[in-house]
């Protein structure tokens, strides 16, 4: 071809003239698969090296022979074939040279029985194994967390797992803790649910491994699944915390019902006693946990099971355990059912049941009374709270005596212009003469007028803002009572 364009253009000095030659590459995806293969296997073998140093009475001559292989495989990284070869970006398409030509099949296969046995080994020889009563542990946190979120109503993308495995030892993996296993149950960017796997409880907080606000100012404790819901009946973000333990030991038969081991139901007794709750480092300790309850792989007619010692303490006591084992669906519908009135029931029905200390009486109060609070006073309420002093509200020369006084427990100002925010606990209600709030009021009212007046102490906040409320209800525009799931229905939550 040449030949006659060169016969064709012989007069055309200008005319060029295309030659092809071959040219000989190394770099091929093939080669640069070898080239980060042999490094990323250098690295992976100079991690097990240290692993394995850092053992005692590891020999000397074993050591010397680790670090004269790696000398060896990092020579080869460093060969002068590899300079011409570019960086592994993945295989496009299957490589017919990788798998039969001769030398790169050898370092294909090996390659991947190396990467197989650097992530699944436990030990040197065998793979991995877990012990039987890890492995249920592990189970009984996907079982729960399939459960919330089933009677939850969740999509898979309204959970958000934030799971990891760790390496344990030598060559074990773990599912990590604490921190590292929490399952977040959202819907519309509202938190609804958090199930963490194996957290410890510790005297000083630690993010990784902890719960917030959660301490143990004795020694550490260490539930195996923690099962926080949150509420916002009573308070805004307020959570409800559950503890359960998974035991894969049955202490014997009751008739034809299995029992949970004894040792672990008093676990659960000291689990409950020994968290608490401490926001700051100031406040006082609160208790925390409600209840804990033992999971293990017992066996039993339902009816029977609901019958048993160690479930109706549940009820009574908030301790107690459920049969769960893997294809036992009637069983686990006794732990569903749980979970579900847990879900359901409000913060206030919650608290209500918690039994008392000796001496002290526990009375939850839901009534709320929503007054309007002119601007001017405003202020005086703010200042009161940051002071530490008790406020008072007065109301006018009017008061509804539709609203029962004695069912009132706690106070809502509705700031006009702005709406409602804050609440007050209701500690005394008492009546007064106008004269002793003319000053405040400043309505010119005559000094006869008798009025009531709230001594309030702050309680907590709705929400981080004003909100404003429907106030069409109001009697006279100034009042209306009513209890905290009806403001969050009129806050829209």
């Amino acid at each position: 071809m040449i030949e006659n364009e060169l016969a064709e253009h012989r007069m055309e000095h200008a005319h060029r003239y295309c030659v092809e030659e071959q040219l000989q590459s190394n770099d091929t995806q093939e080669n640069r698969f070898l080239k980060y293969a042999l490094r990323h296997i250098a690295g992976r073998y100079d991690e097990l090296r240290q692993r394995i140093e850092a053992v005692k009475n590891i020999s000397d001559v074993l050591k010397a022979d680790m670090l004269s292989t790696l000398h060896a495989m990092r020579c080869l990284c460093r060969h002068p074939f590899f300079r011409t070869v570019g960086s592994f970006k993945g295989l496009s398409q299957e490589s017919l040279v990788l798998q039969k030509a001769t030398g790169y099949s050898q370092v294909y296969r090996t390659w991947h029985l190396l990467r197989r046995a650097y992530s699944l080994n436990d030990g040197i020889y065998r793979l991995q194994s877990k012990d039987i009563a890890t492995l249920y542990e592990i189970w009984c946190f996907i079982e729960v967390s399939h459960i919330v979120r089933h009677l939850l109503g969740l999509n898979a993308d309204e959970v958000e797992h934030r799971n990891r495995t760790e390496l344990s030892g030598m060559f074990t993996w773990t599912l990590g803790k604490g921190g590292h296993s929490r399952i977040l149950f959202r819907k519309d960017d509202v938190e609804l649910a958090e199930l963490i796997y194996n957290p410890k409880h510790v005297e000083r907080e630690n993010d990784i491994v902890s719960i917030s606000y959660l301490v143990s100012p004795t020694v550490a404790q260490k539930p195996d699944i923690v099962l926080q819901l949150t509420k916002n009946d009573l308070s805004r973000g307020m959570k409800m915390t559950y503890l359960f333990d998974a035991k894969y030991r049955i202490d014997g038969k009751a008739g034809s019902v299995d029992i949970p081991p004894e040792d672990a139901i008093n676990q659960m007794h000291r689990y409950r006693d020994a968290i608490y709750y401490r926001e700051y480092d100031a406040a006082p300790l609160k208790k925390e946990v409600i209840g804990g309850y033992i999971l293990f792989p017992g066996g039993g007619e339902p009816a029977d099971v609901e019958v048993s010692k160690f479930y109706k303490t549940i009820g009574e006591v908030n301790i107690g355990a459920f049969p769960l084992r893997p294809n036992d669906g009637r069983n686990r519908r006794l732990l569903e059912d749980f979970i579900r009135s847990l879900i359901e029931r409000k913060s206030t029905e919650t608290i209500s049941q918690v039994i008392p200390q000796k001496g002290t009486f526990v009375e939850v109060g839901d009534r709320v009374l929503v007054g309007l609070v002119k601007p001017n006073s405003r202020r005086g309420y703010l200042d009161g709270f940051k002071d530490g002093k008790a406020v008072r509200y007065y109301t006018g020369s009017h008061f509804p005596t539709t609203i029962a006084l004695q069912d009132l427990h706690f106070f809502v100002p509705y700031v006009k212009g702005l709406g409602i925010r804050d609440v007050y606990e209701i500690t005394r209600i008492r009546t007064i003469a106008a004269s002793e709030v003319k000053q405040t009021e400043g309505d010119g009212a005559a000094v006869n007028d008798i009025r009531l007046t709230f001594e309030l102490k702050f309680s907590r906040r709705l929400s981080d803002g004003w909100q404003r409320i429907d106030t069409h209800g109001m009697i006279d525009y100034t009042f209306f009572d009513t209890t905290f799931e009806g403001i969050g229905q009129l806050m829209g939550l």
